[in-house]
């Protein structure tokens, strides 16, 4: 799972409680005209957007905005020079792994003076990289990184092992896939076991599928989302029956991943479920929680956390956001026009969050056309 995709299920815990039944209605095809000119005023947005985030005083939105510009070298560039100085080490991170995405020789020249960075997950991305440019370095933290007591640091160093395809590495990581987290909530423990497994399987065991497959009935959102986006990204056709069942059935933040993953394999049935979530109000998310706290024992946790919320505007905000942020996910990997005109609207969404993650669906789906 990307930066992008990791805020936008930040707050899944609610996504539990937003469930909406029945199927989307579809709508009519847009009648605008997909003019070169048109597209190059989106991307121009887009682009703005992304500068817009990287000067953002919030260091997960600077992380973002690099990884949403990986597309544009030329956009991009800039961004991680000024990452990898950054004091978050989010963003360091992100730059780093940058650098090795793109193979930057002349940065790259450098990842070694990171490599004693504070942070683990730096520690890691600076060996990426270094080795991913030619550098020789001390692969040591990224054994230490995987084995780290912190979610985040083990997931990180999970997909750098991943991205330089060292099938030596997997004992490694079925080593660290059975380790405690003592820290950790259950989610977190089963969203990193979730990750160990995609590296597993991009490293070549096809065994470790079965882990994805079974994370998708996950009790988690958290979980459910980033084990159907990787089936997505996976291509495990096999899974598209159950990813079609999905589309009419449980939370919204999982039927819009399965729609995304559908996407992937060239099915675009999901696709009004996505358009419609890219307008998904506060309104709406405060129908969907009143409509679910009716149908609970007033007493139970879930209505107290329910009624918390409901009278909590900035969470409710962030809950209706995250929803439009995970349509443009989606909607950038259409190729109609409503689905651009859609995500074009999201350029100019009123929470920074969104925008950004329309941001990089336009430079992707850009990068695609040419």
């Amino acid at each position: 799972m990307n930066a992008i995709t990791r805020s936008i299920v930040a707050a899944g815990w609610l996504g539990a409680l937003l469930v909406i039944g029945g199927p989307v209605a579809a709508q009519p095809e847009s009648s605008v005209a997909a003019t070169d000119d048109w597209h190059d005023s989106v991307t121009q947005r887009a682009v703005e957007v992304i500068r817009e985030a990287s000067r953002s005083g919030d260091g997960s939105l600077r992380a973002s905005a690099i990884e949403a510009a990986t597309p544009d070298r030329d956009l991009v560039v800039p961004l991680i020079q000024l990452g990898l100085d950054d004091n978050d080490p989010r963003v360091r991170y992100r730059a780093l792994m940058a650098v090795g995405e793109l193979k930057l020789a002349g940065l790259g020249a450098s990842a070694a003076n990171y490599i004693d960075d504070p942070s683990p997950s730096v520690r890691a991305s600076a060996v990426y990289a270094a080795v991913s440019n030619g550098r020789a370095v001390d692969r040591a933290p990224l054994a230490e990184s995987l084995m780290w007591p912190l979610a985040t640091a083990r997931i990180n160093a999970a997909e750098v092992l991943a991205r330089l395809g060292d099938r030596s590495a997997r004992p490694m990581i079925e080593s660290a896939a059975g380790l405690g987290l003592p820290r950790a909530a259950g989610e977190q423990e089963r969203a990193v076991q979730v990750k160990l497994a995609e590296a597993m399987v991009r490293l070549g065991d096809d065994s470790a599928r079965d882990v994805i497959r079974a994370a998708t009935f996950e009790p988690a959102v958290e979980v459910r989302v980033m084990s159907i986006d990787m089936l997505g990204r996976l291509g495990d056709r096999s899974m598209r029956p159950a990813l079609s069942r999905l589309l009419d059935e449980g939370t919204l933040e999982v039927r819009l991943a399965a729609a995304t993953s559908l996407l992937r394999m060239g099915d675009p049935s999901g696709l009004p479920l996505l358009r419609s979530s890219a307008g998904y109000s506060v309104a709406k998310a405060t129908d969907e929680l009143r409509a679910t706290q009716a149908r609970l024992d007033p007493a139970s946790a879930l209505a107290r956390e329910i009624q918390a919320v409901l009278g909590d505007p900035p969470r409710l905000a962030a809950t209706a956001a995250a929803v439009r942020a995970q349509s443009a996910y989606g909607l950038g990997l259409a190729r109609d026009a409503a689905s651009a005109e859609a995500l074009a609207r999201l350029l100019n969404d009123p929470d920074p969050s969104v925008r950004l993650a329309a941001a990089g669906a336009v430079l992707d789906s850009s990068t695609a056309r040419r």
